[in-house]
């Protein structure tokens, strides 16, 4: 991961990622039909959005100023995770089919993700700590 690209290898890993829950979910819908689910495209979709505006906004923040860093992505990580319950809770008593399916695929998919976030920023703090290092010397 180069300073130059990192949005745009954000964006798409993001949405490969998203692509890919969306194909494994698709699979085992398919060969589970008693677990029939039709809102299911609309997880993978609720993740590829909220992860790629916090992951844009953590990396930016860490370019500006390194400080900032630890503190924005605490705050996304509480927002996320108010969020993540806020949408469960919305499906569910709103919509309320398929519950336990719902409420598994949220929890496979956030999983997922946060393994996703964690490989990315390590990529980005190793990014950025080496850019900062050759400034240094």
């Amino acid at each position: 991961m180069n300073r130059e690209n990192y949005q745009k290898i954000i964006i798409y890993s993001d949405l490969a990622v998203a692509a890919l829950l969306y194909s494994i979910g698709k699979l085992v819908f398919a060969v589970m039909p008693e677990f029939e689910f039709s809102m299911f495209p609309l997880i993978p979709s609720f993740f590829f959005l909220l992860t790629l505006l916090i992951l844009i906004s953590i990396t930016k923040a860490a370019i500006v100023d390194a400080k900032k860093f630890h503190l924005k992505y605490l705050i996304t990580r509480t927002i996320k995770l108010l969020l993540l319950v806020a949408f469960c809770l919305v499906y569910v008593f709103c919509v309320g089919e398929q519950k336990i399916s719902f409420i598994t695929s949220v929890v496979v998919c956030y999983l997922c993700y946060a393994v996703y976030e964690a490989v990315i920023l390590k990529k980005f703090n190793d990014m950025v700590s080496d850019k900062s290092s050759e400034v240094k010397e």
